[in-house]
């Protein structure tokens, strides 16, 4: 978690999947002041290199849809709503 920027009160979520033949994308987890939070992030597939943050544009840590070719879908609200990097 120290390559994302986390300490050990941090972890990564069961969700994630790829974006691209590249890249991937990961959640990490964690708990501050009495409440819970998630981050996406982005890794290079091969080198295994943090890339950044991603905005998967979801406030559900486990609402990404890989699409394949740099796009995911989110579902909110009973929509369905495809996104491209």
């Amino acid at each position: 978690m120290a390559d994302l920027g986390y300490d050990e009160n941090a972890w990564l979520e069961w969700a994630g999947g790829y974006l691209d033949a590249d890249t991937a994308f990961v959640v990490a987890g964690g708990e501050g002041n009495d409440e819970e939070w998630f981050r996406h992030h982005v890794v290079d597939v091969r080198t295994g290199a943090h890339l950044g943050t991603f905005d998967a544009r979801t406030e559900d840590a486990y609402g990404v849809i890989p699409a394949d070719g740099g796009a995911w879908l989110t579902f909110n609200d009973g929509v369905f709503r495809h996104h491209v990097r």
